[in-house]
């Protein structure tokens, strides 16, 4: 199973993630279980896009491996769903 180390930031019914592994993939949402919840979304056609382009994925960082800056959760992503050429997660 997949699974991207994702740090939480915000407040306010604003929040963020990203996925340090995968430059460039973030997502928002008014609440954590939302932003979260897009993130997976996010990931998913990242994925789609990687295989597409013939793209390899960078390996998913165990969570204790990743540094949390302050002010910020830790959490994981579970990277689920068929594609094309494998089923991933």
């Amino acid at each position: 199973m997949i699974r991207y180390p994702a740090l939480i930031d915000g407040g306010d019914e604003a929040y963020g993630v990203v996925i340090p592994d995968l430059l460039g993939i973030a997502a928002m949402g008014a609440t954590i279980d939302e932003a979260l919840i897009n993130a997976e979304e996010v990931l998913c056609y990242y994925v789609l896009e990687a295989e597409r382009d013939s793209v390899e994925l960078t390996s998913d960082t165990p969570l204790d491996m990743v540094e949390t800056p302050p002010r910020n959760h830790l959490a994981s992503i579970r990277l689920t769903f068929q594609t094309g050429k494998k089923q991933v997660g």
